[in-house]
């Protein structure tokens, strides 16, 4: 029993390495990127053939509301740009390996919760504390210089807020859901911290400031006031976004907030809103779409980029109004599950962690990499993780 145990523990392990792996010598190193994309490529064969294989053994399926809408998501996704594209060349592992991650995060967040996040943790951290020592910009400055070149070991700047956001949640899990060792979880959130800091973004500042100012009113035990609905927090995230467009589009693209410049995005939002509206039905289908702004003709190759830097509009030029509606749906799914928390703290925690989520959302492109879809994953299942300490397994 031992053994077996420890040989699906190292399949795991295995399987997650790939979709965690520290990103940043892709850039740099052929064999480095190869080596990875294909470790990324048999994970994601083996996690379909396996659940196929167990699909096709199951008498009766039932899909939970939160499976449905990643499916319909996916789906939409899919057939969206091969009806546009012809190809999915540039967006594989968009279409097709974040659905596997979502298929392994959810079949372990119900047979075996602890395991998964258990090992995700000791991942990250033997990742983060690689990113901030024998690989960190003082270091190996001819490769990772994040203010210049945008690069740090665990890949480019702008995945550091959402990683170290992915560890703050599996770390507080581990800790308070499922009792473990309290140095364990306090130096994951220092690391957290650190590789946030280390990426000089505006998103990571924001985070960790909002994240000690919501950790600061819950020792007050102010609870009730800020742990709203997820239905409160998706309808403020939408409106927030909005009021942002309709900024964009009365031209006022510099976009300074009390002095304060968002790097550019809105000059980015102005060309992906233009974008949008040249096909708002459908998109232009994954990586299907390159919008130029002023500085492009003299960064990189010239021909522009597919990162919206905005979840919104990137889903929008992926796959118009269409994948929008499938996209809210989704987030609407996750984020109700906020309403069935049982405990005033642990409720207060993770709406203080989506509404920062949501945030990051408004200014990166979260669904680009494989992080925001494993968070939301484990968000749509915490309820059963607190009440239950795993899941009933009569649902797939």
């Amino acid at each position: 029993m031992i053994n077996r145990l420890k040989y699906k523990n190292i399949i795991l392990i295995f399987l997650l390495i790939p979709f965690l792996c520290p990103r940043g010598f892709l850039e740099y190193f052929s064999f480095y990127k190869l080596f990875f994309s294909a470790w990324l490529y048999l994970s994601v064969g083996i996690i379909y053939i396996v659940a196929i294989t167990k699909l096709l053994t199951l008498k009766k399926i039932k899909i939970n509301s939160f499976v449905g809408s990643m499916i319909l998501y996916f789906s939409i996704i899919i057939i969206l740009t091969f009806l546009v594209r012809q190809s999915f060349s540039g967006a594989l592992q968009k279409l097709f390996a974040t659905p596997a991650l979502c298929i392994l995060s959810v079949y372990y967040l119900k047979k075996n919760p602890l395991q998964i996040i258990k090992y995700t943790n000791n991942i990250l951290i033997i990742i983060f504390v690689l990113n901030s020592t024998i690989f960190s910009p003082l270091v190996w400055p001819t490769y990772f210089r994040p203010i210049s070149n945008h690069l740090l070991f665990i890949g480019h700047v702008q995945t550091a807020v959402q990683i170290g956001m992915l560890a703050i949640l599996t770390a507080y899990i581990e800790y308070e859901v499922y009792n473990g060792n309290k140095k364990k979880y306090v130096l994951l959130m220092i690391l957290s911290y650190i590789n946030m800091l280390m990426s000089f973004t505006s998103a990571a500042y924001i985070s960790i400031i909002l994240l000690l100012l919501f950790k600061i009113l819950g020792n007050f035990k102010i609870y009730g006031s800020i742990a709203l609905e997820g239905r409160v927090y998706l309808s403020l995230y939408l409106l927030l976004n909005f009021i942002f467009f309709l900024i964009i589009c009365a031209g006022k693209s510099s976009l300074e907030i009390a002095g304060f410049s968002l790097n550019g995005r809105g000059f980015i939002w102005a060309k992906a809103i233009e974008s949008f509206f040249k096909s708002p039905i459908y998109g232009y289908g994954a990586n299907g779409v390159l919008i130029k702004v002023f500085w492009s003709y003299w960064v990189g190759d010239g021909q522009g980029m597919n990162y919206m830097h905005n979840q919104i509009l990137q889903i929008l030029n992926d796959g118009g109004i269409i994948l929008f509606a499938a996209f809210i749906y989704m987030l609407y799914i996750a984020m109700s599950t906020i309403d069935k928390l049982k405990g005033k703290k642990i409720r207060y925690q993770i709406s203080t962690f989506i509404a920062i989520i949501l945030i990051v959302m408004t200014f990166e492109s979260v669904m680009e990499y494989f992080y925001f879809s494993y968070i939301l994953c484990i968000v749509a299942y915490l309820p059963r993780l607190v009440q239950n300490r795993g899941a009933s397994r009569d649902e797939y």
